[in-house]
């Protein structure tokens, strides 16, 4: 029976006019009455739901009983002589079921089980308020690759109530030339390759969110054109003959700081402020942060019923983690494969976190010969202290003999 839809679960309200709405269902009936010129509303046990002009419907959600402790909802129409749709047929009267679409006119009702926030795909530890994220606000978010950029823009937006769709438009995935017609759009034969109309991401992501993402690598040329349309919300089409407008909500991220590319020339002092004159979040690097390691970590044993060892648990905590959650999750998959086990425990894969994060940092070829014995030991040292003076494991962390280890580090 835990298909069927109870309560604490979630209806989805996408009416006729408006924001979509998310109610969760904690009592045993509501009303849903349509109305011409009201704005969704709810009091108490009476949802409101605007409707096309002429079209008026009543009906009833109610909580049924099959024993004292096991209940689930029906809807039913109070008016005799009307339908709604439910599963590509018109009844009056339905049994709902977690995943069930109903539609009334023009209106749209999901019924969907209750939220849970143990999913790791869905982590983020920036809590924004209900009316930043709920507004028409521009929102900046800045990180360190691998921090949640895409992740946090695309919670922002399923929970801003916005009718259209997410629309992601990586600006460093393409070539210069291109940059005004993947985001402006363009008319079939305005270029050459050009052999269809093409909407462009401002259209596509109409009454939804356009997250512009890596907005740090526009040159100054297209920083000026997108700045243009920020400060007007018009635009032309390449090859286009009339102007258009928008109606999106921007989301942009970058990977660097942009006051730094401000003080290097790289970003324009009129984009800069654009920019960042609305709402900005800075996601912090894991580094910075042990204890959203240690959160993500609980989360991801617990969806995959997983225990870690001791000395792996220290490991991952005192780890820098260069590419941050994306890092994080995609070692701990792999690591979860190869493992086929239930307990986690210290083993070489995680040994080579620390060969990669070595030869990330130090270019071999760059380094004089004459000083490569003194780097040689500080790097040795260093593993040696992030062990807590464990030879053995620092020695396998860097691929030589303890004996080895011991001689270069004088110990």
């Amino acid at each position: 029976m835990s298909h069927l839809f109870k309560s604490g679960d979630r209806l989805i309200i996408y009416p006729f006019r408006g924001r979509k709405r998310e109610i969760i269902i904690n009592r045993s009936n509501y009303s849903l009455i349509s109305s011409e010129t009201e704005d969704f509303q709810k009091k108490e046990f009476n949802l409101t739901i605007p409707s096309e002009r002429g079209v008026s419907f009543s009906l009833e959600l109610k909580s049924e009983k099959t024993n004292p402790t096991n209940s689930f909802y029906t809807l039913n129409m109070i008016d005799k002589d009307k339908f709604f749709e439910s599963n590509n047929s018109y009844v009056q009267k339905t049994v709902i079921t977690r995943g069930d679409e109903i539609r009334i006119g023009y209106n749209r009702l999901v019924f969907l089980p209750q939220r849970k926030d143990t999913n790791t795909d869905s982590f983020t530890t920036v809590k924004l308020k209900s009316r930043v994220v709920d507004s028409d606000l521009n929102i900046m978010i800045q990180g360190e690759t691998g921090t949640g950029k895409t992740r946090l823009a695309r919670i922002i937006h399923d929970r801003s109530g916005r009718r259209g769709r997410f629309v992601h438009l990586n600006l460093s995935s393409f070539a210069k030339n291109l940059f005004e017609s993947e985001f402006f759009g363009h008319k079939k034969g305005s270029f050459t390759g050009a052999m269809n109309d093409h909407a462009g991401a401002i259209s596509e992501a109409r009454e939804g969110t356009l997250f512009l993402d890596e907005i740090d690598s526009l040159s100054v040329e297209q920083q000026k054109k997108l700045l243009l349309f920020l400060d007007s919300g018009r635009y032309r089409p390449v090859g286009g003959s009339g102007e258009k407008s928008s109606n999106c909500r921007f989301i942009f991220s970058s990977g660097q700081d942009l006051s730094q590319l401000l003080k290097a020339n790289k970003l324009r002092e009129d984009f800069f402020y654009r920019l960042t004159n609305e709402f900005i979040v800075v996601l912090p690097s894991l580094r910075e942060c042990p204890d959203q390691i240690k959160e993500y970590l609980d989360l991801f044993c617990q969806n995959n019923e997983l225990f870690l060892s001791n000395d792996l648990l220290r490991f991952y905590l005192g780890f820098s983690w260069p590419g941050n959650f994306r890092q994080l999750k995609g070692h701990l998959s792999k690591k979860l494969i190869l493992s086929g086990q239930r307990r986690l425990v210290l083993d070489e894969l995680d040994y080579s976190l620390v060969r990669n994060d070595f030869d990330r940092e130090v270019n071999m070829s760059e380094i004089n010969k004459e000083t490569f014995g003194k780097i040689k030991e500080e790097i040795f040292k260093q593993r040696l202290r992030f062990f807590k003076g464990k030879t053995c494991l620092a020695s396998e962390s860097l691929g030589v003999s303890q004996a080895t280890l011991k001689r270069v580090t004088k110990s």
